[in-house]
């Protein structure tokens, strides 16, 4: 929809918004959906960071790059960088107009607080209600809101691809356990890192006390 607006403002179309401010683009590049080229021996993964290489090559200041859930075709951490580091480039280095869309909290939440002036997080609005049975209904409104996602809504999309209700209650009941124990790790590196904090500079006496409530945040039997 972002790059249709530019292209119909550009040839003095009518644009379907109530006001639009956009200078001239050299060129509208983007990378969205999946697939492979295995004849060729290339990954779905593959197709996407070529593709990528050629938006970084020809993108200019004058551009709209838009990128979609960049770095999903491969592991959480080697996709969270990649997809970091790519729009780090666009950022600072291209400086041209990006619409990035992402699954990565983390890499959102480091941008809008490192880069306030430029870039700005913003999620597709929605309203949540939970039944009875506990089974929570998702209306998704169209429209974009201020702010991250909290939520994530793969068990819902599930529901509405017709999986089977008690694999969806089984697989909501993992997501809760799942989410509890990374609260519980969150919360115990923060306790060790205030304990090595009070441990400095502390006589042995003192010392000895912080060590004895570091075994017992232990003692609760969280893997780290």
């Amino acid at each position: 929809m972002v790059a249709l607006i530019a292209i119909m403002a550009q040839i003095g179309c009518y644009v379907p918004a109530s006001s639009v401010k956009l200078g001239i683009l050299d060129s509208i590049l983007t990378r969205m959906g999946a697939s492979d080229d295995l004849a060729r021996g290339r990954s779905t993964f593959m197709v996407e960071m070529t593709e990528t290489k050629e938006i970084i090559d020809s993108a200019s200041s004058k551009s709209l790059v838009i990128l979609d859930e960049l770095g999903r075709g491969t592991s959480t951490f080697d996709g969270m960088a990649i997809a970091s580091a790519v729009l780090h480039h666009l950022v600072q280095s291209t400086i041209c107009k990006t619409l990035f869309i992402t699954h990565y909290p983390s890499v959102a939440e480091a941008f809008g607080k490192h880069f306030i002036a430029d870039v700005q997080n913003l999620h597709m609005g929605y309203l949540a209600d939970s039944r009875i049975n506990g089974v929570r209904e998702i209306t998704f409104l169209y429209r974009l809101a201020p702010g991250i996602a909290k939520e994530s809504f793969g068990i819902e999309c599930g529901r509405l691809a017709g999986l089977p209700e008690e694999l969806l209650l089984n697989a909501s009941r993992k997501a809760s356990e799942m989410q509890e124990l990374v609260n519980k790790r969150i919360a115990r590196n923060r306790t060790r890192k205030v304990m090595e904090i009070l441990a400095q500079g502390l006589n042995s006496s003192e010392s000895s006390i912080i060590i004895q409530l570091w075994d017992m945040v232990k003692s609760m039997n969280i893997n780290p």
